[in-house]
């Protein structure tokens, strides 16, 4: 199961924000919220387009950052979390 940025700092017990700040550090993520490109082949990140429609001619286009389950217990290593419940990371 893939999740957001959002359920994988949730599930670490950690608030967005930090999580996403963290993340900026370690330079996974660039200073505009997306992911950097020399993660984007790593199969731990990866970004979902999705547009949603302003008007009847406006569309407005952003991606996802999503995590895969693979990333989550890289992430966790990598930040030097531990993930006690199994069940929820799996």
């Amino acid at each position: 199961m893939n999740r957001t940025l959002d359920q994988t700092a949730a599930l670490f017990g950690i608030k967005s924000r930090a999580f996403r700040k963290a993340l900026r550090e370690l330079r996974i993520l660039t200073s505009t919220g997306d992911l950097a490109s020399h993660h984007r082949s790593s199969g731990h990140l990866f970004s979902d387009p999705r547009s949603v429609q302003l008007g009847p001619n406006r569309l407005k286009h952003y991606a996802v950052v999503l995590v895969t389950e693979k990333g989550v217990q890289w992430l966790a290593k990598t930040l030097g979390i531990e993930i006690t419940d199994k069940e929820v990371a799996a």
